[in-house]
Parts: C-alpha cells; sequence; structure tokens
C-alpha cells in the first residue's frame, strides 16, 4: 500500500452578527428598567459580555439572555459608556457601544380660562396667574382624591401666563389639583 500525506488550510469565515438594538434609552429615578439585547447571524447558543468601560452600578446584564436589568437610583446620573460583547457558539462575535443615564421627570402645563368649556385651550382663552397648584400621587386605592393620597412636594403658583412645572419626579401615577385665584 501506498500512504501519501497532504496538508490542508482551513480558513473559518464567521458570519456577520449584528446587535440590536443599536441605541437604548436612558433610565428614570427610582424606575425599573428592562432591555433585552438581540443578536442576528451566527449560531446560537450566544453569551453576552462587558466588553469594555463600566455597566451604571444599577444596571446587571444576563449573560445567556442579553438583558439589562435594574432599578435606578433616586437621583439623575451622568451617562456610563460600555460595550457590549456577544459570541456565538462558534466563537464568532460582535460588539455593540451604548451609553445609559439616568433622568428625572418632570409634569408642567398651563391652566387656562376655558370660556366654552370644551377643555381644549383655544388661541383666546388666556391662563390665569396665581392659581395654587398641587402635585398628588395615588395612594394604596390607586384611586385619585382620596385620603390615602400623598402631596408631592409644594405648592406651586402658576406663573403669568399661568404657567406651572413640578421637576426631578420618580416614576409614579399622579394627578395634579388646581385651585383658581381669589376672585376668579
Amino acid at each position: 500500500g501506498c500512504v501519501d500525506t497532504k496538508t490542508y488550510t482551513v480558513n473559518i469565515v464567521c458570519p456577520a452578527l449584528t446587535i440590536t438594538p443599536g441605541v437604548l434609552p436612558d433610565g428614570y429615578v427610582t424606575a425599573s428598567y428592562a432591555h433585552t439585547l438581540n443578536v442576528s447571524g451566527g449560531n446560537a447558543p450566544y453569551t453576552w459580555t462587558l466588553d469594555a468601560g463600566s455597566l451604571p452600578s444599577w444596571l446587571t446584564l444576563n449573560s445567556a439572555t442579553g438583558e439589562l436589568t435594574g432599578t435606578a437610583p433616586s437621583t439623575t446620573a451622568a451617562a456610563s459608556t460600555f460595550t457590549i460583547r456577544v459570541t456565538g457558539a462558534y466563537g464568532c462575535t460582535a460588539t455593540q457601544t451604548y451609553s445609559i443615564g439616568v433622568r428625572a421627570m418632570s409634569i408642567g402645563d398651563i391652566v387656562w380660562h376655558d370660556a366654552n368649556y370644551d377643555g381644549v385651550r383655544n388661541g383666546s382663552e388666556v391662563g390665569i396667574g396665581g392659581a395654587t397648584v398641587q402635585l398628588f400621587s395615588l395612594g394604596t386605592d390607586e384611586e385619585a382624591y382620596t385620603s390615602d393620597d400623598v402631596q408631592v412636594g409644594p405648592d406651586k403658583t402658576t406663573g403669568v401666563l399661568g404657567t406651572y412645572r413640578f421637576d426631578n419626579l420618580p416614576a409614579n401615577d399622579y394627578y395634579v389639583k388646581v385651585t383658581p385665584p381669589a376672585g376668579f
């Protein structure tokens, strides 16, 4: 018998992997955060890891599912920039860089004289300055205007154009109570 040896070179070409979404939303003070990263291309199973930077301290990355979860802190925070890497079954990888900060919410609007009682501000209906505006969060019964509701922050007085605004609010269910100025 004849015996021969032949050398072969095998080049492994990874398919293009793409991580989506390309941008993640910021978190909001005290609110739950849950967003799942997805990958297209390659072969499962996938492993998700932090490739560069640091996750915000309040977030965790599930290495099996690509889900980012956590509860944002009670104060706003500048964006943290980090890079996530996904690795497929045969070692093919992709990375995506994200920036996530923590924002506070605001509630504001205009108190106006609804002359035609339609609940819609028309061009001729002017704002009412000097009205008292109170912000409440719903109590445990989850119904507005009940005794277990809690006032959030101090009363606001509308400006000359009828404007008001409550800032730096955590995620919650709120309602606004307006008391018109004396003589209105």
